[in-house]
């Protein structure tokens, strides 16, 4: 079926490159949370006025109400967002395929989605960013318990050998999962030592009014440096 997607191009306002012919560009995958879709991120962050200007693609796709897994019953939103999305947007756009390059964060729903999609592909992701979200079961109530429970998965990444995504934890003290957010990155560190994690906490609700304080801190975690004056402005 269609989805729609939102796409933020490397715009280059300052450069001109003579060596773009060949050039493949690092990507960041954004998830929406519950009731949202691929325009939330545009109309409600202020992702597009700093990355229109990095070297990096941001690919944001419309997933429903799905928590990014695949169901028996529903739709293979799973293998959409880890499998065929990245196929498709590797010949439209000249974006690199190397895991280094691939990058997944979001937010509530999509923050369970960025634990579960990475940790479900530790060999495709090199960083990741679950803003505002728990992992232990944090969607019992929707989905069937074992099937897309990401400690266990956690556990099964930890002890595969696997290359492992490095992770940033950040969620705002205010937030109604901010209790459960520290009980998980403390599970983690107790049960799942070759991880690398990073988190900040930082006074604020489940809420854009937040997470726009964060973009700034999750972009140079993926190894871009933004201008102080313009996130100042911001």
């Amino acid at each position: 079926m269609d989805v729609k997607i939102s796409v933020i191009i490397p715009e280059s306002r300052k450069d001109y490159h003579d060596d773009l012919n060949d050039k493949k560009y690092p990507c960041l995958y954004v998830l929406h949370g519950t009731s949202e879709d691929c325009s939330t991120w545009l109309n409600s962050s202020t992702l597009y006025l700093l990355a229109r200007d990095l070297d990096l693609f941001v690919v944001m796709a419309s997933a429903n109400n799905c928590c990014y897994v695949d169901t028996e019953y529903g739709f293979n939103f799973q293998t959409f967002l880890s499998q065929e999305l990245p196929y498709k947007m590797e010949r439209l756009f000249p974006i690199s395929n190397k895991r280094e390059d691939r990058f997944i964060m979001g937010e509530s729903m999509g923050g369970y989605g960025t634990w579960y999609t990475s940790l479900m592909n530790p060999d495709k992701y090199a960083k990741a960013v679950p803003f505002s979200t728990t992992g232990i079961r944090n969607f019992k109530h929707v989905l069937e318990t074992g099937a897309h429970s990401v400690d266990e998965l956690a556990l099964k990444v930890n002890n595969s050998g696997q290359p492992i995504p490095e992770y940033l934890l950040m969620c705002g003290t205010d937030d109604m999962l901010y209790e459960k957010a520290v009980d998980w990155e403390n599970w983690m560190r107790a049960n799942c030592p070759n991880f690398k994690i990073q988190s900040f906490y930082y006074p604020g609700k489940h809420d854009f009014f937040y997470w726009n304080q964060m973009i700034p801190k999750a972009l140079e975690f993926f190894g871009f440096k933004l201008d102080p004056e313009k996130v100042k402005q911001i």
